[in-house]
């Protein structure tokens, strides 16, 4: 840098040390303020123990903390330390006293504010917001007495106007029916919905192919809690050997040509029986599960996404928003009577990708034929059968699977017998959708 008059610059006094002292609970810090020089304490929360030291009385209020400092301004006295114990407790009292004198509305826990939710709401009243967009909105609880909807309901307090739009694929909550429809709805009504199958026809989202595997996985005797598969039951059902070995050796067959695979198991040790497997016969293969530590967990998408790992085997993640567009078969050896995950599942093997043509879907889990098409799958309401899953059928020929409607196999060419129908049937792109725009015969040419 080049030094001239223009450099000069006024001193400034040295400005006094600001020091923290890092120790974990119960270690005394207390105990060392209570040792400096002519100590008296303002308390905000309860936590002098045993000591005995010079202390006003416990403050509930920003209010009474200025009250406090402005006797020790006013008042003759022989202290020269003053302790604030603790800035933890001091933190709340001032939001909720900026709350106050701006009249905002507060929202209050016990004795004092709460602090992450005054923040939250004494810092929204900064701006006032008008509209709040929320993502996967599916996951947001349906009872209202949660922290994201009282959340959403203090601010809804400050601006009465407040404007929420919730995005998400699947609107529905399994027993719960359609999340725009009954007692504490979250929504409404639906502002706008575009299907699958449109996406798809549009060229926006990747197409979907499925076949019927030869290995189903039999849960006839799995019972139900809350509207799945009680999740134990389940995995002690599917998860053998002699089934995995097949399912992985299908897998293998059927997806020769394919480079991505994800598949979604039914426990976390079945979902490492998978991956043992895959790597026994020479696939590449890893597992994630809700306890993988993060670092581990980025460190293995990242290979999955580099097409360093051919096969991700998964129990519980990897379905609502994980996002790998090169993903070009899904395995589904989870049985799903969530119409949601069965949905989401799905899903993430629609995303385009550079050289991608399709994505296979292997259904072990007989959740096609137990949902029907993605695109048409129609969730049950409370007290009521719902509408049912749309009918399905297998191909005899190549086993894809296929809206009962159609009457000639897109993939294979098949010719289902049956008697005539008046509108002429139309060729789904995917199995696991109704049908598409394009006949079976353009789709066979293209």
């Amino acid at each position: 840098m080049a030094i001239s008059l223009a450099s000069l610059r006024n001193t400034t006094a040295l400005q006094p040390p600001r020091i923290l002292i890092h120790g974990v609970a119960g270690i005394g810090k207390s105990t060392f303020a209570a040792s400096s020089e002519g100590p008296v304490f303002i308390l905000t929360e309860d936590g002098l123990g045993r000591l005995q030291v010079p202390h006003f009385p416990l403050a509930t209020s920003y209010g009474e903390v200025a009250e406090a400092l402005d006797a020790l301004l006013d008042e003759q006295h022989d202290y020269s330390t003053v302790v604030v114990d603790s800035v933890d407790w001091l933190e709340p009292l001032i939001w909720a006293e900026t709350c106050t004198r701006n009249g905002w509305h507060c929202a209050r826990h016990d004795r004092v504010l709460d602090d992450t939710d005054q923040r939250r709401a004494c810092a929204f009243h900064l701006f006032i917001p008008d509209l709040v967009l929320i993502d996967e909105a599916h996951l947001i609880p349906n009872s209202s007495n949660t922290m994201y909807r009282r959340f959403l309901g203090d601010l809804q307090a400050i601006n009465p106007a407040l404007k929420v739009i919730r995005l998400t694929a699947t609107p529905y909550r399994t027993g719960n029916g359609m999340l725009h429809e009954g007692e504490n709805a979250l929504f409404t009504d639906i502002a706008f919905e575009v299907s699958v199958r449109d996406l798809i026809d549009q060229g926006y989202l990747c197409p979907l192919v499925s076949r019927q595997p030869e290995t189903r996985l039999d849960v006839s005797g799995v019972g139900t809690r809350g509207g799945e598969f009680i999740a134990r039951d389940l995995e002690r059902a599917v998860d053998h050997d002699t089934i995995t070995r097949a399912a992985v050796a299908e897998i293998i067959a059927q997806g020769a040509a394919q480079k991505s695979w994800l598949a979604f198991c039914a426990g976390v040790d079945h979902a490492s029986h998978v991956a043992e497997e895959f790597r026994r016969r020479g696939i590449s293969c890893e597992t994630i599960f809700g306890n993988t530590s993060k670092p581990e967990r980025d460190w293995i998408i990242a290979a999955f996404k580099r097409g360093e790992i051919r096969a991700l085997a998964s129990m519980g993640v990897l379905t609502t928003g994980f996002n790998a567009p090169a993903v070009d078969l899904i395995a589904m050896l989870r049985p799903a009577k969530s119409p949601g995950l069965y949905v989401q599942m799905a899903g993430r093997g629609t995303r385009l990708s550079p050289g991608k043509e399709n994505c296979l879907v292997l259904d072990f889990a007989g959740n096609v034929q137990r949902h029907g098409p993605i695109d048409l799958v129609r969730p049950r309401r409370p007290g009521g059968s719902g509408n049912g899953a749309p009918p399905t059928r297998i191909c005899p020929e190549c086993r894809s699977i296929l809206p009962v409607a159609l009457r000639e196999c897109q993939d294979c060419g098949h010719v289902f017998p049956g008697p005539e129908v008046q509108l002429a049937p139309k060729a789904s792109t995917l199995d696991v959708l109704s049908t598409g725009s394009l006949s079976a015969s353009k789709r066979r040419s293209a």
